[in-house]
């Protein structure tokens, strides 16, 4: 059985299905995103089976209240190469408002 650890926010997952279902559920309680721009995106490649990459992005999202409320953040992805296939090794938000 092929694995990634995978770091969300406050817990350790060890693979990419338990990764994508924790994202949906982190996103849930938004009802959409009203406005959303990537900003910058930097890619680095460190060897020919390890590369991360930032990307920054500003959004705005509607509160309870039906108002805006800006929702601007920075993302980092590791990825790393197993039998020829990318996976997330580690992943790390946060908010910048």
């Amino acid at each position: 059985m092929k694995s990634s650890l995978i770091r969300i926010s406050h817990f350790i997952v060890l693979d990419l299905q338990n990764y994508k279902d924790a994202m949906k559920a982190n996103f849930e309680t938004f009802k959409s995103f009203t406005e959303l721009l990537k900003t910058k995106c930097f890619v680095y490649v460190l060897s020919d089976d390890d590369v991360f990459c930032t990307v920054e992005f500003k959004g705005k999202i509607p509160t309870m209240d039906y108002q805006e409320s800006p929702y601007n953040a920075c993302w980092t992805f590791v990825f790393k190469k197993f039998e020829s296939e990318w996976n997330v090794i580690q992943e790390n938000g946060a908010h910048t408002h």
